[in-house]
């Protein structure tokens, strides 16, 4: 979107009447938030450079941030659930403690094993 007094093509030609038509509304009006009122009951809300911050347009405003902090919570929440997961997984796969009687058995025939060698 381009402002009145941005506008890059060469010669634009309403430009030139949309300057003037400006210049005329300051000067017929008390302040410049009357003048651009002048300015969008001509042409509609459209002429200005930003949404209103009243009525509908106001989701122009809101929208953006809605969406950035909804997607934040789904990001959050995707998270903490693989989070979830891995924890089940790596309790599920916990090594079990082994019963010392059984260590002693194994290494005691071990031992009779290598003293047959």
């Amino acid at each position: 979107m381009q402002t009145v007094y941005g506008c890059n093509h060469y010669g634009c030609p309403q430009s030139d009447t949309l300057r003037k038509e400006t210049r005329e509304a300051i000067a017929a009006t008390s302040s410049e938030d009357d003048a651009v009122e002048v300015m969008v009951k001509r042409y509609g809300p459209k002429i200005l450079t930003e949404p209103q911050r009243t009525g509908f347009s106001l989701t122009a405003w809101v929208m953006p941030f809605f969406a950035l902090g909804a997607g934040a919570c789904i990001i959050m929440g995707i998270l903490q659930k693989w989070r979830s997961q891995t924890r089940v997984r790596d309790t599920a796969s916990a090594k079990k403690p082994v019963d010392p009687a059984l260590i002693d058995k194994y290494a005691k025939t071990m031992d009779e094993e290598i003293e047959k060698d």
